[in-house]
């Protein structure tokens, strides 16, 4: 039946409505007439929850909020766990079989030995029925609900969440560890030839994305395994810079370099899935040592220390007493970090860059900026304004020039550890 007509939308009834567009045949008339049953559902289904310790949802007001932080009502969860402890029979089933013995109660949120079916051989007051338990899926994303709700399907009559966690009398620190454990996780010995063949070309930049697509698409069983394994085929690149920009080519693969390709992986895997390593089953890299293999930051690190500490034993007693005012009112303010905008006027040739060797003598950074490149060439590590402090171009044609540098950029870190920033103008 199709209506037309003109009228106000806020005021329509939608039960008027479809009461007149249905259609009722004579069959279906007669059936409601009698009462009789118009569907039924078949076998009884039970939705068991499943969530990690402390999970569980829970709804609350301004007047009970502190009673549920306290005392969180139970779940199908924590009640199984509890009817475990005091019920011997419920101790021989497995999460999903516990409604086909036992039905929910939701008022006092218990499970209650059910009073009519078929008798269960060697034990009395237990009846049985075709009622199905479904265990709400987890999407592997979030790992360790997912393989909790792998062991609740295995193991039978678990007490608590750590009796999920102890295999062999062990209490795993995850959930993932004791699927490990007992063997439920799939063996990773294809990701294992995959990263095997790739070694054999590709270079090492393409291992780690292939290592970041596995672990962040694959689910591999146990990634730290593997990251162990091809760790140092996956940092070839990286030593291979360090030993050429530090030049020194006995450098040996260390944990800082290995700590480098985790950053890398974990990049990629932000990308590809959102996901940290820390929730993919890998170690967290330490972001506060990555600054180490900054380009920036690099550069600074390049200077012979012992030679330019020789030079300052050399040369600091033989400067003048103007030089030396100079020497102890700078080494004043970058021992206190002070700080401060100091101007000398010195002609080329009378020592007014020995500051810069002092700081890089110390393992310190000292950026030398002159005006102009070919000023640049005559300073050790000397870099033009532009370039150094990315002073824009147009500065003649807009109104508020900014130098484009953010803080967490190589450019920015290499600001913020620098000591001293000598500019020429020369």
């Amino acid at each position: 039946m199709a209506v037309f007509g003109i009228a106000n939308p806020n005021a329509n009834d939608e039960v008027t409505i479809f009461q007149i567009g249905r259609y009722v045949s004579c069959k279906e008339a007669i059936w409601r007439l009698f009462s009789f049953p118009i569907h039924e559902r078949h076998p009884t289904l039970v939705h068991l929850a499943v969530h990690l310790e402390n999970g569980q949802r829970v709804y609350f007001t301004e007047a009970n909020a502190a009673l549920r932080a306290e005392r969180p009502p139970a779940t199908t969860l924590t009640n199984f766990f509890s009817t475990c402890q005091s019920d011997p029979f419920a101790r021989t089933l497995l999460y999903s079989e516990m409604p086909r013995y036992y039905t929910w109660n939701a008022a006092s949120k218990k499970f209650q030995r059910r009073k009519k079916g078929d008798t269960v051989a060697g034990f009395a007051d237990v009846y049985s029925t075709d009622a199905l338990g479904r265990i709400y899926t987890v999407h592997p994303r979030q790992d360790e609900c997912f393989y909790l709700r792998l062991l609740l399907l295995n193991i039978r009559g678990p007490t608590s969440f750590d009796s999920l966690r102890t295999v062999d009398g062990v209490l795993c620190a995850t959930f993932r560890e004791a699927c490990q454990r007992l063997n439920l996780l799939e063996n990773d010995s294809h990701w294992d030839l995959t990263l095997a063949d790739s070694i054999v070309s590709a270079p090492a930049n393409q291992i780690r994305t292939l290592f970041a697509i596995i672990i962040a698409t694959c689910n591999p069983s146990n990634p730290t395994a593997l990251f162990d394994k091809y760790k140092d085929d996956m940092a070839d690149d990286i030593l291979h810079r360090v030993r050429t920009t530090t030049l020194n080519f006995d450098l040996e693969i260390n944990e800082e370099i290995r700590n480098e390709v985790l950053v890398l992986v974990e990049d990629m895997c932000l990308l590809m899935c959102g996901s940290l390593l820390s929730t993919l089953g890998l170690p967290a890299p330490n972001r506060s040592i990555h600054h180490a293999f900054n380009s920036e930051l690099q550069r600074e690190k390049t200077y012979g220390r012992d030679e330019l500490a020789e030079r300052v034993r050399t040369n600091v007693p033989l400067l003048n007493p103007e030089q030396k005012n100079v020497y102890n009112s700078l080494m004043k303010v970058v021992d206190d970090g002070t700080g401060g905008i100091y101007f000398l006027d010195a002609p080329g040739g009378t020592g007014n860059t020995f500051v810069i060797s002092l700081i890089r003598s110390r393992s310190q950074s000292a950026l030398a900026v002159v005006s102009s490149g070919i000023a640049a060439t005559l300073l050790k590590g000397g870099r033009t304004a532009h370039s150094a402090l990315k002073l824009p171009m147009n500065h003649h044609t807009v109104d508020d020039p900014t130098c484009p540098i953010s803080k967490n950029s190589a450019t920015g870190k290499l600001m913020r550890e620098c000591k001293i920033r000598k500019g020429s103008t020369r």
